[in-house]
């Protein structure tokens, strides 16, 4: 008992001095500066401590911590060092730029995000915990699980191929445009197209889980390929993704150390960037004008925007009752649709339509629009009350620990962890639906997988 409470200890004075801070922060009504020190020294604890309450594994909710810092906490960190540009301004889709309390009221929903969800998963690790709810598989189930996995290769490939082409196409018909944060922009490419890639991700974590040596580096490929065709259309955040699973996927089975996971990083944003110089996004945006420096800093200033997506989110209101609904129930829209007979529009379906509509309908239904944050789910499912989204980001924090801490115990929790842990990244300028629906699939994929084994 008494190592608990010692291991309980720090994880309560973190706390204590994050609300501290916050407080501090509406007391003297702080500037940029002391808001992006806050925030930075914050992050790096943060981090510091989920590294040393998981015995010093990398672990989904660290990589989780690295891409909520550049997306949501990016600017934060750009301000540190640069002072060219203002955290809390938008200037695209939309203009808004904050003032006085309306900022410390971002601040405050974001900084406690990061504080909360880090108490969620130090607390879920203090315990050791049994997984539950695993289906079993024999070792005969396995091998054939196998073959049927590599029996599906050859139509992936075809598939990425074909999304290839059309995705990269109207990149270039469009100038890329705004097509990375458009929910809409892949009404180009056919749904079966869309569920084939929905596959390839969720069978690469079958294959991770279950399949053979030859058979796992057959779907990391297939990643790998999904990420490439992205980036070169402009999309930089799928490869981004990619590279944070890939190396979860490798430190899993081999110990990294720290110096080697900031290596690891360090050499995957450069990675990113050289790529990235290749799509026509680069070539529009004067991307290939500037120095590796400002490169790098644009980088960490443009993917820092979806804070203020999530600042303008909040100011909207009305937003539509379907949505929650969608977070957790798969296929909920389609459902209430057809039950209702009531004809459901782009801007009803979704909270990221829904803002979008209400900001400039016109440019929403010319195909532009923002993206979303995973603050902006919790925000709204709390109705804005600040204690219930501490608790939410909790629980979120303690469930991303649970999944990994079980994906060393059990098969079934690594394939779960690979399918969740692939759209885990992209959810701090996402929506968590990406995670809570993948519970359904992993299930769905299972069972539909075993079962095609008796053909095998």
């Amino acid at each position: 008992m008494a190592i608990l409470k010692n291991r309980r200890a720090p994880v309560v004075f973190f706390l204590i001095v994050s609300v501290f801070c916050q407080v501090l922060v509406y007391l003297v009504d702080a500037g940029d500066y002391v808001l992006s020190v806050i925030y930075s020294a914050t992050s790096l604890v943060s981090m510091k401590m989920v590294w040393d309450y998981s015995n010093k594994r990398v672990t989904l909710f660290l990589l989780f911590l690295v891409a909520y810092h550049l997306f949501i906490g990016g600017r934060f960190f750009y301000y540190l060092f640069s002072q060219e540009n203002p955290i809390f301004i938008l200037e695209q889709f939309t203009y808004y730029e904050p003032k006085g309390l309306e900022r410390l009221k971002i601040f405050l929903f974001v900084y406690m995000f990061v504080a909360l969800s880090t108490v969620g998963f130090c607390f879920c690790q203090i315990k050791e915990r049994r997984p539950r709810f695993i289906p079993q598989v024999t070792s005969r189930e396995k091998q054939k699980m196998d073959k049927v996995l590599n029996k599906l290769v050859p139509l992936f490939v075809v598939f990425l191929i074909y999304e290839g082409y059309s995705l990269i196409t109207v990149s270039l018909q469009n100038v890329y445009g705004t097509l990375a944060l458009n929910s809409n922009a892949e009404d180009n490419v056919s749904y079966l197209v869309k569920f084939a890639r929905l596959s390839i991700i969720t069978m690469s974590g079958l294959a991770i889980a279950y399949g053979e040596k030859k058979t796992i580096y057959k779907y990391l490929s297939l990643l790998l390929a999904v990420g490439l065709i992205d980036i070169i259309s402009g999309s930089r955040g799928t490869f981004g993704s990619f590279l944070l699973f890939l190396i979860w996927v490798y430190a899993h089975y081999r110990k990294v150390s720290l110096g080697r996971l900031v290596v690891y990083g360090s050499a995957g944003l450069a990675s990113i960037l050289v790529l990235f110089s290749f799509s026509s996004r680069a070539i529009t945006s004067g991307f290939l004008d500037l120095s590796p420096a400002d490169a790098l800093k644009d980088f960490i200033y443009g993917n820092g925007v979806s804070l203020m997506v999530f600042g303008v989110s909040i100011t909207v209101g009305n937003y539509p009752i379907y949505p929650y609904f969608q977070q957790f129930i798969l296929g909920s829209n389609f459902i209430i649709s057809h039950l209702t007979g009531v004809h459901l529009k782009p801007e009803e379906i979704s909270f990221q339509g829904h803002l979008c509509n209400t900001l400039d309908s016109n440019l929403y239904y010319s195909g532009a629009g923002l993206g979303w944050s995973v603050n902006g789910d919790l925000y709204l499912f709390s109705g804005g009350n600040i204690l219930i989204y501490c608790f939410l980001s909790y629980c979120l924090g303690f469930l991303i620990s649970y999944i990994d801490a079980s994906s060393r115990k059990s098969s079934f929790y690594l394939f779960m962890a690979c399918a969740i842990g692939y759209f885990l990244f992209m959810v701090p300028r996402g929506s968590t639906s990406a995670i809570f629906v993948m519970f359904y699939y992993v299930y769905l994929y299972f069972y539909l997988t075993k079962y095609l084994t008796r053909f095998v």
